[in-house]
């Protein structure tokens, strides 16, 4: 819409329809981004028996526990049943401790949101700390996003 001002000279404002459809488009792409929310899944691991004082990557079948190539988890649960397990990332080292978890019949830990990240190429490491062998199971729930899309999580 053009309007003339009594200076004489002419500004182009926009139309209510040109308005409209400026902020239809704004809606749409928000739509969009909110589709791509986290997916949330449930990981359940196999069944594994750890000697005493040992420890081995997590694995379900025969891929170790951890976000797919070019995925991020955010670890939002883990449940062990069976017995008393450390949880680490990669490796045991004790910078990579994060917590322990089980009990008989089983137990549960919670965490906050972005509070157990695994990134790309992150496995997560089980522990016994204790002297005789244990035997659990370990299901995860997670969220899992595309790299770059973490602030999602």
């Amino acid at each position: 819409m053009i309007i003339k001002i009594e200076a004489g000279r002419e500004i182009d404002i926009a139309t209510p329809d040109e308005v409209g459809g400026i902020v239809a488009e704004a809606i749409s792409q928000r739509q969009q981004m909110l589709m791509r929310a986290p997916e949330f899944a449930t990981v359940r691991a196999s069944t594994v028996t750890l000697p005493g004082h040992s420890g081995r990557t997590l694995m379900t079948g025969t891929a170790p526990i951890g976000p797919r190539p070019g995925r991020v988890w955010d670890v939002r649960r883990i449940s062990v049943n069976g017995g008393w397990v450390s949880l680490h990332t990669d490796d045991a080292s004790p910078s990579s401790y994060v917590t322990q978890a089980g009990g008989q019949p089983g137990g549960l830990v919670q965490f906050g949101r972005a509070s157990l990240v695994l990134r790309n190429g992150q496995t997560l490491y089980i522990g016994n700390p204790s002297v005789n062998a244990v035997t659990v199971t370990v299901s995860l729930a997670v969220a899992d996003v595309a790299v770059g899309d973490e602030w999602r999580l």
